[in-house]
């Protein structure tokens, strides 16, 4: 990864395993409307918004750069736009949430790991029927150290 392009790493990636990138900022309806894509069932769909910070020496030189920002996972699993309004939360975790928790924790660690950063996690959360289209996102606050 060349230093301060976190944002085109993670496109690479999204690209690379046929997902869909996004790069949004704290408003997920603004992504649909940024994205203007018609997802189709079983996509997947990476939102990103990293931050850098760079840490400097007392001469000046960057000696390393901290990715501050989020990271949402998220899957179309409806052909309409109608949630399933008789699916319990629970029901939705099984169904749905596990295995997106599972893939994005799992390519975090594996991105974090070939782009030799560490990772730290701040805040997670669920996000059901988001955007126009009705996908359900996972979300990590978190934070990529060089």
């Amino acid at each position: 990864m060349v230093r301060f392009d976190i944002v085109g790493a993670l496109r690479t990636l999204a690209t690379t395993k046929g997902w869909h990138f996004i790069l949004g900022e704290n408003n997920t309806y603004e992504y649909a409307s940024a994205d203007q894509h018609e997802y189709q069932v079983n996509e997947l769909v990476l939102v990103c918004s990293l931050n850098p910070i760079p840490n400097f020496s007392i001469g000046g030189a960057i000696q390393g750069v901290r990715y501050d920002g989020f990271l949402m996972l998220g899957r179309k699993f409806e052909a309409t736009t109608m949630a399933e309004l008789d699916e319990t939360m629970l029901q939705k975790h099984d169904n749905r949430l596990l295995d997106l928790w599972t893939i994005l924790c799992n390519e975090v660690g594996v991105f974090a790991c070939s782009n030799r950063l560490d990772v730290s996690i701040n805040s997670s959360a669920t996000l059901s029927n988001m955007l126009s289209t009705n996908i359900d996102f996972v979300y990590l606050g978190l934070n990529f150290t060089e």
